[in-house]
């Protein structure tokens, strides 16, 4: 079982790479999630993530022309830093703690789930200021036009808390679609490239059904909900342009969850791997002089 410092390092890593890697998609995407006005200019791009990127890379290539899609980098590398590092750490406290009660060495899969969405509860009351704080450096305007208070550090908490559901739609959905794959199989697992699709529907199925939750949040945070309920900023986003209003912005979302998913998880595993190997080839040595000295 890995420290929880380990994994948490671990996890801040990955994170803070995939992060970096597709910053100009998350400022992209916040700019139209957070409009709540059909005819903002936010909401006038009707490109893939992946075109989107392919332009800010072949078009701006100075720093200059860069720059505005970096808006508040620094804000979302602490807020990255500090979001990953609490999950992780938390994440890895309950299942040692659980574990250390039960006796039990491997977590099934509904406890471990139910141990992530509690460290993810947790750690969304702990960063939602920092979250906040990235989401009104990149949805506010360079020279701004009023002068209204911001929202509170943790204005979008609700929606916040309620989207840790996202991990448990994710993993039923990837149950429901392996087992309609493998049912006529006699071999009742999925090779590397079949988890993987499978993996990536089941996460952008998750994404879809969570996406009117991902969206209110956003106004909330950016303070366009104006000190408005969950409820009522639901109800003035469907009374703009009713149910096209509501998913606005999702295949952005699609792409830069995903990206960024898999980024992460890549990073993740190297990470983990070269330090199961550092820590093996030290034993080993450790043993060999022991047996030396022996």
């Amino acid at each position: 079982m890995p420290s929880p410092l380990a994994e948490a390092t671990s996890g801040v890593i990955g994170s803070l790479c995939s992060m970096l890697a597709f910053y100009p998609l998350d400022v992209h995407k916040a700019r139209v999630q957070s409009s709540t006005s059909p005819k903002s200019a936010a909401s006038s791009p009707r490109q893939s993530p992946f075109k989107l990127l392919l332009r800010i890379l072949t078009t701006y290539p100075t720093r200059a022309a860069i720059a505005p899609h970096y808006v508040g980098v620094q804000y979302k590398m602490l807020d990255t830093v500090a979001s990953s590092f609490t999950f992780f750490f938390i994440l890895t406290l309950l299942k040692r703690e659980y574990k250390r009660l039960t006796n039990i060495e491997s977590l099934n899969p509904t406890v471990n789930l139910m141990l992530s969405s509690l460290a993810a509860m947790a750690n969304t009351t702990i960063t939602l200021p920092l979250d906040g704080i990235v989401t009104r450096k990149q949805t506010s305007p360079s020279t701004p036009s009023s002068t209204k208070p911001p929202p509170s550090p943790w204005a979008g908490l609700e929606p916040a808390l309620m989207l840790s559901s996202n991990p448990a739609i994710h993993y039923t959905a990837y149950d429901l679609i392996k087992s309609t794959i493998v049912t006529n199989r006699q071999q009742k697992t999925l090779n590397g490239f079949e988890a993987f699709l499978v993996g990536l529907i089941a996460k952008s199925v998750a994404t879809i059904v969570t996406y009117p939750l991902i969206r209110t949040k956003q106004i909330m945070m950016s303070g366009n909900a104006e000190e408005a309920g969950m409820k009522e900023t639901m109800t003035k986003i469907y009374d703009e342009e009713g149910i096209k209003s509501v998913y606005k912005g999702l295949l952005l979302q699609l792409g830069h969850t995903v990206c960024k998913a898999a980024l992460l998880m890549s990073i993740r595993e190297q990470i983990s791997n070269f330090t199961r190997n550092r820590a093996l080839l030290y034993l080993l040595r450790a043993r060999q002089r022991a047996a030396r000295e022996g």
